[in-house]
């Protein structure tokens, strides 16, 4: 069994202020043009990339925390936060091999 993201919940990241989409087997993000869609998948992907390579590399390849930061996040100095729930195997979690730094 992969690990399963059953809940995440993004603050402050570019357009989102406070989203928490639940994905259920296999989503698909349906929405109007401008609402978020891309928007979560590049969050994942920002997550994924702290954890491969840590928060410092990221966020300068990415041009700067003001880049990446919600406009009221930056205005009032708050942090980009990231709540995830997740289900793993204990095989898949001891079976990895990954280092999370910062």
């Amino acid at each position: 069994m992969a690990t399963r993201i059953e809940r995440i919940r993004i603050k402050g990241y570019r357009s989102l202020a406070d989203v928490e989409p639940r994905p259920d087997g296999v989503t698909v993000p349906i929405s109007s043009n401008y609402s978020g869609k891309s928007t979560i998948v590049r969050s994942l992907d920002f997550i994924s990339d702290i954890y491969r390579v840590g928060a410092k590399l990221v966020i300068e390849h990415q041009e700067g925390f003001d880049n990446i930061a919600e406009r009221v996040v930056r205005l009032a100095g708050r942090q980009i936060e990231f709540e995830i729930e997740a289900t793993s195997t204990y095989r898949d979690i001891f079976d990895s091999k990954h280092v999370i730094s910062s």
